[in-house]
Order: C-alpha cells, then sequence, then structure tokens
C-alpha cells in the first residue's frame, strides 16, 4: 500500500483510533506495585486483607494472616522503606508456603477424579504462565495463582492434570477439562482478565 493511502487511511479512520485507544487505555488494568505499607491491600484467596506492621521483640519479620488481617511482625524501629525487599522476599514465602499446601490438597482431589498421577507438584514463581505439565510428569504451579479464588486454582489444576493424559490442546484433551469443568471457558477469561491484577511487582 502507498504511503499517501495509509495516510488518507488513517486520516478517515482518525476517531475510530481515538475512540479504540481511550477504550483500551480505560479497560486494560493497571499493574499493582507494592511497597507493603500499613494499610495496604494483600490478595488471598480472593479475599482482601489489610496490612498491619506489628513491632515486637524478636530480631526477624514474621507474618500472620488471619481475620482479614495481613500481619507483618517486625523489631522496633524497622525502616520498611530501607528494607523493602527483604520485606517482600518474606511474604514472597509465606505465599509459596500457602500456595504448596494448598494447591497439593487441590492436586489430590482431582487426580482421583481423573485416575492420574503427577511424577511430582512444584511450586515456583512465573511472570506469564499458570501452571506447566513436563513430559515425564512433572507438574508447576505458579504460586501467584494463591491469590486466585479456590474455583479458578482447581481449574488450573485439572487443567495441567488433564495434561497428563493429552500432553498438548486438542479436541480430546479440551473435551477432558469440560468433563470436569463444564465452564471451563469462563476460568480461562477471568485468567487473562485479571493477570496483571495477580502479579506481584
Amino acid at each position: 500500500m502507498k504511503i499517501h493511502k495509509i495516510e488518507n487511511f488513517l486520516v478517515k479512520k482518525q476517531n475510530w483510533i481515538i475512540n479504540k485507544l481511550q477504550y483500551l487505555e480505560k479497560n486494560t488494568p493497571k499493574k499493582i506495585r507494592r511497597d507493603f505499607s500499613l494499610g495496604e491491600k494483600m490478595l488471598f484467596l480472593n479475599e482482601e486483607y489489610i496490612i498491619k506492621h506489628i513491632p515486637n521483640d524478636r530480631k526477624r519479620l514474621s507474618i500472620k494472616v488471619e481475620k482479614k488481617s495481613f500481619e507483618i511482625y517486625h523489631p522496633e524501629g524497622y525502616n520498611f522503606n530501607l528494607n523493602s525487599k527483604a520485606v517482600k522476599n518474606k511474604i514472597i514465602r509465606w505465599y509459596k508456603d500457602a500456595a504448596d499446601e494448598i494447591i497439593k490438597e487441590r492436586v489430590s482431589i482431582y487426580k482421583a477424579r481423573l485416575n492420574v498421577e503427577p511424577l511430582g507438584i512444584t511450586i515456583r514463581s512465573y511472570k506469564s504462565r499458570w501452571g506447566a505439565c513436563r513430559e515425564n510428569g512433572q507438574i508447576t504451579f505458579n504460586w501467584k495463582l494463591i491469590q486466585a479464588p479456590i474455583y479458578i486454582i482447581d481449574y488450573v489444576v485439572v487443567h495441567e492434570l488433564c495434561h497428563l493424559v493429552y500432553l498438548n490442546h486438542s479436541k480430546m484433551y479440551w473435551k477432558l477439562v469440560e468433563s470436569i469443568f463444564p465452564d471451563y471457558r469462563t476460568y480461562k477469561n477471568w485468567l487473562k482478565k485479571k493477570i496483571l491484577h495477580l502479579r506481584f511487582e
């Protein structure tokens, strides 16, 4: 296409392009930057927990989550700004431990229904995927899933377990997923829409 034709096309479609860009800007979720400050909201199983800073006599950070509170216990005079990396690592460690326990429980439920047995289950960090199944049967899940509703976690668990039968995304594979979750498309769309909200920057 010649340059003048492209220019004419852009002029004619200018309003449409502007409206489309405005729509995308308005409807694209923004990344959530976390500094773990007092009152910040954290997600756990799709429930919001409010961060509380609680000084104590211990020299190390510790975390306790209960009654809608994400309690960070810290030494007196602890500077959260100077030690933000240590705080983040501690929180991620808590999330990973919770994910390890809960996801393995869900795997136990659904592997029985699908009559499959994974070689092993590991929890790690992914930037843009929720899980992975290797040819040898080893399955890995993204710890960030623990922020999502339990039914979304279940969908991802089933998604990966079904790869033990079909290591692809063929029609037969999706039929197997559908046999457990008839509305699996709804869960797929939920993850696409919420991916930035579940990231941990």
